[in-house]
């Protein structure tokens, strides 16, 4: 049952003659910005504590795994943990990789470039299961004020593919309601880096991607219509080299 976790029952005395019962499972600690909080793990050196055994039974399964309540493991339909979504129990972001994950999104804050750029890149690697806080979190940096960060940045969004296209999109017609803004040439500039990367890990996103180049083909700023320019080159060339079948209506 190394994959369980076990419930145990603590049962206190209270002076009035009457008891009070926890149920304590062992859990691994994350720091988040509501504070410290407990998330339960079969390997965890803390314990967390829950007044009813339903709510232990809920917060073991929220975690990923099942519980185990005198030697008899309790089934239940198991939810992923908030950045697991999509996932098993056996992927791996699942616990403890949970809390790397928040640890990598709390490190996109970081004052050190090259810590944020690491962060980013770590994240991508969760590809298409990566869920809205991690997008958003990559997605804030767009216009970093560093180039290396803008780049991995690209790299990360480029891995993750589609769910993070309309999120991408919505953040360059923003950009460019607000060129005057700054930063919006470096947000408008690494949504574009982004698609271009794209073609490296999700061939079949180019015709999704395509119409959105058209619209960065005819940005008022050249760096833009530079980079969708290439872009371009790139789908065109993917395209004739028959790698590529156009979806059938």
């Amino acid at each position: 049952m190394d994959d369980a976790i076990p419930i145990q029952k603590h049962v206190s005395r209270r002076p009035d003659g009457g008891s009070t019962s926890l149920f304590l499972v062992t859990a691994i600690a994350l720091q988040t910005p509501e504070g410290r909080k407990l998330i339960p793990h079969p390997s965890g050196q803390e314990v967390a504590s829950y007044a009813t055994l339903e709510e232990a039974e809920q917060a073991i399964s929220q975690a990923g795994f099942d519980a185990v309540l005198d030697g008899r493991r309790l089934s239940h339909a198991r939810r992923a943990p908030a950045h697991v979504s999509r996932r098993g129990t056996n992927d791996p972001a699942s616990a403890p990789f949970q809390a790397l994950i928040e640890l990598l999104l709390k490190a996109l804050s970081d004052r050190e470039a090259a810590v944020v750029s690491n962060a980013a890149l770590a994240l991508g690697e969760l590809g298409e299961y990566a869920d809205q806080a991690i997008i958003s979190g990559l997605l804030s940096h767009l216009g970093d004020d560093d180039p290396g960060v803008r780049k991995a940045i690209a790299e990360a969004l480029g891995k993750i593919g589609a769910p993070a296209l309309a999120a991408m999109e919505d953040a360059y017609q923003q950009a460019a309601r607000q060129r005057a803004e700054k930063n919006a040439l470096h947000t408008r500039l690494t949504i574009v880096t982004a698609y271009l990367e794209m073609f490296h890990s999700h061939r079949e996103l180019l015709f999704q991607i395509v119409p959105r180049l058209q619209t960065a083909l005819v940005d008022d700023h050249w760096l833009i219509r530079s980079q969708a320019a290439l872009a371009a080159g790139q789908a065109a060339r993917l395209w004739q080299n028959g790698q590529l079948r156009k979806p059938s209506a």
